[in-house]
């Protein structure tokens, strides 16, 4: 299932304040269901700039759970590097 999207901008890999709420939506799912496997695919012109996407949305989602639930949730990266 899918739990949202947040966009970033080019060459951007911060999550920007409009997209907490979407966070906060993906954080009351995990919450729900005690932790379980996070998928975060990104795109990016880079692999490195993907992996920083990725690292910035499992951050954001981590420090709004709490903690035995986020150290049972599993994050599954798949970055996407656009030609």
């Amino acid at each position: 299932m899918e739990l949202g999207r947040i966009l970033f901008g080019p060459g951007e890999s911060e999550v920007q304040p409009q997209y907490q709420p979407v966070i906060r939506k993906m954080a009351a799912r995990v919450q729900e269901f005690g932790g379980g496997e996070i998928v975060i695919d990104a795109n990016a012109d880079t692999e490195a700039l993907a992996f920083e996407r990725i690292t910035s949305v499992r951050n954001a989602l981590s420090a709004m759970l709490d903690p035995p639930v986020a150290k049972n949730m599993v994050v599954s990266a798949r970055a996407r590097v656009d030609d």
